[in-house]
């Protein structure tokens, strides 16, 4: 990948980092709320917060009910946390940058360790699967890639949380190819993908295979 790719890349990284913390944040805070109201959250709350396995399983509820009526927390609704967590940002003004830099300074990825991922002696590779970089560009370039969505996604390797309640830390990110990404989603954890992975790895040598026969 080219530096501007890999910019490309650790700059979106960190933008899904901080929409999806400050996410966990406000539904931990709406939760811990006397009366479940985002209206007086200040950056000292975001300042000491620290997410427990409580607040991952509260969040991961909100986005699993089946509808915004759905009951959530003491006698509210997930609708009444959708309306709040809107209201506070449409709110927040020029705020939002000093919570930008908390998250940079207590949650964010150094640049340069993100970088790191992708200089290495060695050739990338996919976390999961084990195609490399070199084995990626074959198949494409024999036309043996069926996604049509290679002009957007599927040409270059992708970042991925191995544990996906982890969330974007720099011990938590994977390189990985499109298919392992696209499969793995956040439903499954490294060990649990793993066979997937393996089942994928094998398809891709069958078909790198069957290119060296001709």
């Amino acid at each position: 990948m080219t530096s501007a790719e890999i910019t490309s890349r650790y700059q979106s990284v960190i933008r899904r980092s901080f929409a999806r913390h400050m996410d966990l944040f406000l539904t931990a805070q709406f939760l811990r709320s006397s009366n479940q109201d985002l209206s007086q959250v200040s950056e000292r709350e975001y300042e000491t917060f620290q997410a427990t396995p409580e607040d991952w399983a509260r969040y991961l509820e909100s986005h699993q009910a089946k509808s915004l009526t759905s009951s959530f927390g003491n006698s509210s609704t997930v609708q009444a946390l959708d309306e709040n967590i809107k209201s506070w940002w449409k709110n927040l003004g020029d705020s939002k940058a000093k919570y930008r830099d908390i998250h940079s300074r207590r949650f964010g990825i150094p640049s340069a360790q993100f970088k790191a991922l992708f200089i290495s002696d060695s050739e990338l590779a996919c976390a999961y699967c084990q195609i490399t970089d070199a084995q990626f560009k074959t198949l494409i370039d024999a036309r043996q890639i069926q996604t049509k969505r290679l002009r957007t996604r599927g040409s270059t390797f992708e970042i991925d949380c191995r544990e996906p309640h982890l969330g974007y830390t720099i011990n938590n990110l994977a390189i990985c190819c499109y298919w392992c990404n696209n499969a793995k989603t956040d439903e499954f954890t490294e060990d649990e993908f793993r066979p997937v992975a393996e089942a994928l790895g094998r398809v891709w040598q069958q078909r790198l295979s069957a290119l060296s026969a001709t």
